[in-house]
Parts: structure tokens; sequence; C-alpha cells
């Protein structure tokens, strides 16, 4: 070989080598597929960094705080991470890290997506192809897994408002009949549909692929490898887990699902998840809806982030978003009222701090394995202004120590008001304010915690014999929550599994007077998605009690209370 060629050898060897040590290290998988490999792997924990030293820029962590904030957006909790790297891992109270198991919503429906995945990855189910009918007998219609996927079966399925379909599939007695007998009113493949029944017919086709219910599947061959424990993911009647919703996890453990995906499907050397079912499930299988397999696709196409990222959705603002271009995952729990907040959260996620990243990547535009931007040079005050903000968030208000005691709080201090029959199973409530005997004057009363907090007891049960349960909630009357943990505060109905997720969640709550006579009593569910106003208005004999839930913003049950007690 001449020296010429041998220089040019070396030289290619070299460069070879170069643009590998300025990237994240690149493997050769069995299957010849290069696979980008992490610093690390979070399965027992996360290891932190700076924004600055992961390449973004604190100040845009800031500034999304501080719109959160301004917008009064409900959020229970934002993580961000970049390149494995833990940048931001924060909590708004009254959420607090220490209660961070979160019920995922609709984010569970791209976590069955990935358990059908898994399964035809191992053989169990032949693809996305399968008729429903080879799993079920009594199936009568055309629909194949892709269908249920894409949610595009054509089944007949009324998801406004508030899911009508889903609920009466919950309160039948049977709900995998109740899913397959409904009427096909499309052709499949043809309209898309927001369907929760039809995902959770998927569950059941895991189970009977798999023999294992899809709780089981998803702990032995995908949870147990990314370091996450046993999870509470309950299941219907037959026992076929919910399929749509009602997982519950933390925003780590969230996390960890998004930074799979952003891997390929590899973890720690293991294979988890092929990239092929990765590729399909989140790309637009829904022309002009932007949805894969129970996975969202941005469709906006003036954002910098359109096609290229991917999210799991759950309501009331439950994100987990994978950006492959900058190299992050976005996580949010919360209670985000309605659509137009979510649509808010989810605009200033892409702008503020998802697109200066991309625009970074692009302006370092080259081979596959040219590395992302890296640290930017340390601003000590704009990660200071962070940290105070995380702080702020996570820190109770000061309270307001001016408190209303109106003429009618004396009249109903601790009477019991027996309640008309309602969809929640309460029976009675009274009240107990703890100043409503001190001459309705706030100057002679002491400051203090005590002093601005009042309870609310509620009896409950649905029918003559299960009326034996009852809470004590305490609120404050000073803009503090106040946090009751391990309470039932509404009845378990027979008839019904709907109401299971609600109970023995830890409930936040505060309350002001209106007028004289109109008691708002705002409720927070934490762990769980649910918040609004319980709005109870006294007159004379009677009590008017009107329960408001703001994420579907709709009136949950409205109810006449007479007074019982009459000492």
């Amino acid at each position: 070989m001449s020296i010429a060629r041998i220089n040019i050898f070396l030289a290619m060897i070299f460069f070879s080598f170069w643009l590998q040590s300025c990237s994240s290290p690149i493997k050769q998988s069995q299957n010849n597929e290069v696979v980008k490999i992490l610093d690390y792997y979070p399965t027992k924990e996360w290891r932190s960094a700076t924004p600055e030293e992961q390449g973004l820029d604190s100040r845009n962590l800031a500034n999304l705080i501080k719109f959160f904030i301004q917008e009064n957006i409900n959020l229970h909790s934002l993580l961000v991470v970049r390149n494995g790297y833990l940048i931001l891992d924060t909590y708004f109270w009254p959420f607090t890290s220490e209660n961070a198991v979160h019920d995922i919503a609709s984010c569970t429906k791209s976590i069955t997506s990935t358990l059908v995945g898994i399964a035809i990855d191992k053989g169990y189910i032949e693809n996305v192809n399968v008729p429903l009918k080879h799993y079920f007998n009594n199936v009568d219609k055309e629909v194949t897994l892709k269908d249920l996927l894409t949610m595009s079966s054509g089944l007949k399925c009324e998801s406004q408002p508030s899911e009508k379909t889903l609920h009466e599939m919950i309160n039948s007695s049977n709900w995998i009949d109740f899913a397959i007998k409904r009427p096909q009113n499309h052709l499949p493949g043809k309209l898309w549909n927001y369907d929760s029944s039809g995902v959770h017919l998927l569950s059941a086709v895991i189970s009977r692929a798999t023999g294992k219910s899809a709780a089981q599947y998803a702990q032995e061959n995908l949870f147990s490898f990314l370091g996450i424990k046993k999870v509470f993911w309950p299941a219907d009647p037959q026992g076929i887990t919910h399929g749509w919703g009602d997982l519950r996890l933390t925003p780590q453990q969230m996390a960890k699902i998004g930074l799979l995906f952003l891997n390929n499907g590899i973890w720690d050397g293991a294979r988890v998840i092929s990239k092929k079912w990765i590729d399909e499930a989140t790309r637009n299988q829904v022309p002009g809806r932007g949805y894969g397999y129970l996975w969202w696709i941005p469709t906006n196409v003036n954002s910098p982030t359109a096609s290229r990222s991917f999210f799991a959705e759950g309501r009331g603002g439950q994100i987990i978003y994978v950006s492959p271009e900058s190299g992050m995952v976005v996580v949010t729990t919360g209670g985000v009222k309605g659509v137009a907040d979510f649509q808010k959260m989810m605009r200033a996620i892409e702008s503020m701090i998802i697109a200066p990243v991309v625009d970074r990547s692009n302006a370092f535009a080259g081979p596959s394995t040219t590395p992302l931007p890296g640290p930017l040079s340390v601003n000590r005050e704009a990660q200071l202004l962070l940290a105070n903000l995380v702080k702020q968030v996570a820190t109770p208000p000061s309270p307001k120590l001016t408190l209303s005691i109106p003429s009618i709080a004396k009249k109903i201090q601790k009477k019991i008001y027996k309640l008309n029959p309602n969809n929640i199973g309460w029976k009675t409530i009274a009240f107990d304010f703890p100043n409503a005997n001190a001459n309705l004057n706030v100057n002679t009363i002491v400051k203090g915690e005590n002093a601005y907090e009042a309870k609310m007891n509620i009896r409950m049960g649905f029918g003559e014999n299960n009326d034996n349960t009852s809470s004590t909630l305490r609120f404050g009357l000073d803009d503090i929550w106040r946090i009751n943990s391990d309470v039932q505060y509404v009845a378990m109905d027979p008839k019904s599994a709907d109401q299971q997720r609600l109970e023995n969640s830890q409930i936040a709550l505060k309350a002001h007077w209106e007028g004289e006579n109109k008691l708002l009593i705002d409720f927070n569910l934490l762990g769980v998605i649910e918040f609004g106003v319980i709005s109870v208005i006294f007159n004379d004999r009677y009590s008017d009690v009107k329960f408001t839930e703001s994420t579907e913003n709709k009136v949950v049950s409205e109810f006449r209370g007479t007074l019982a007690d009459t000492r």
C-alpha cells in the first residue's frame, strides 16, 4: 500500500473516532441497527444536571414556570429531561414529591399501545392487521387491532360530553361484551372517533394473547426493565385491566417511558420494544388528525417541532412529551382546566423550551452522528431565578388573615342537613366553624391555623343499608389548602365502578364566603385529576349543593338538603 493510501486510511480512522468522541456512544446491535447509548440509565435513580450543562438556558425554564403562574394553569408537577439527565423536577403546592403518584388518565392508552407492540415483538400477536374476531367468538364486525389502535373502528362511541359511551360501559355488567356489541356506524379505517371503550378491548386482547392481564404483562415486560415497581392499575369486574386509563405513576416513572421511546426501545443494553414498533406507533396514522397508535403527533405546520415530536396525553394535563430533535422528554401532571388551558400549556412547552433547543440543533445540522449542541455558559442569575421559582411554587402562600363571618354561620353551626338522593352518595352534611360563636367579631379571635380552619362532616352511602360511612374534611378559610389524607369523600355506588379511582385519594380544600349565605369550597384532588368548586347556598331550613368539576367543565351533582337538627 502506498504512503498516500496509508495516510488516507489513517485519516478515515481518525475521523471516525473523532465523530464518535463528539457524540453519545454508538453501537451496532445484533440486527445491525445503529443504537444510541445513553451515558447511564435511571433504572434505580435519576442523575441531575443544570439546564446549562445540558444545553438549555435556565431563563427558558424560569419563563415557563412564570407563564404557568400568570395564566393560573393548575399543574401538579413539571419535569424536564435532556440527554437522560433530570434538569427540572418541580411540584406545585399542594401537590408535593411525597404524594407524587398520580393518575395519568389517558396517557394509559399509550402504555396499552406499547404492550400491544411488545406482544407483537414477542410473537404473541401476529400483527396489527389481526381481526378482533380472532380473539372473541361473538364479534360480527370487521374490525382489526389497527382500527382500535388508531381509533377508527367505526364502532358507535359518544365521546362528548364527558365520554358518555365510556361511562355506559363502566355501568354495564360486562364491559367487554358492551364494547364488542356496539353497533358499527362507519366502515373501519374511515373516520377517527375518540373511543376509550375500544382501547379497553385491546387490554382484553393482550390478556387473551399472553394469558396475563395487561397490568401483569406490563410489570414483567416493560416496567421491570425501567425499575418501575408494582403500580396501581385497576381492573374491570371480569379482571381485565383498564386499557384506557386509571394507571398511576410518578412523574419520574412517566419520564422513564418517554426516555425509553427517545432511546428507540433500548434500556441499559436490553431491547424492551422494537424500533420498528416505535416508528409506527409514533408516526401519523390518521391524516389530518395527528394520531399514531394511541400516541399524539403535533400537526401545527408553523411549529418547529411539527411531525418530529410525539406525546401521550391525558385529561387534566397529564403529558409525556418526547422530542427526538432536541433529545428531551417533558412530563406534566395536573388538573388543567379545559381544552383552552391545555393548549396554552402545550404551546408554552413547545415554544419556550423545545423550540430553542431544536433551533440550536438545526444550527449544527450535519450527519446523523453529529452531536446535539453542547453545554451553555453558566448563568448564575438565571439559575438563581429558576431555583427561587421552583421553591415559590412548592411553598404554601402566606395566609390571608382576614376572616369574614356572616351571621348565617352561627345559625348553621353543627346543624345537620339531610340531603336529597344524588349521584355521589352524600346523605347528610354538617359544618363546624370554630369562630361562629365568637360574637361574629374577628378581632376577638386568636390568630392561628385552627382559627381559620373549618370542617365539613359528610355521611355517605347508597340505599338504606349502606349509610354508615362518614368523613370529616378540613378546609382553610385563609386561602391555604388543608390536605385531607386517606379519606373517602364520595360513596361507592354498588351499581358502578366509575368512582373507584376517586376513593382514598388526598383531597385539598379551601373556602370563602360569597355574600351572606353562599359558601364556596374549592377542592383539588392530589394524585388524581379532578378539581373544582362545591357551592353551598343556605336559605332558612334548606341548603342547595352544587358540585362542579373544572377539567371537564361540568356539573357533577346538584341537590338540596333539609335542616334535620333543630337543636
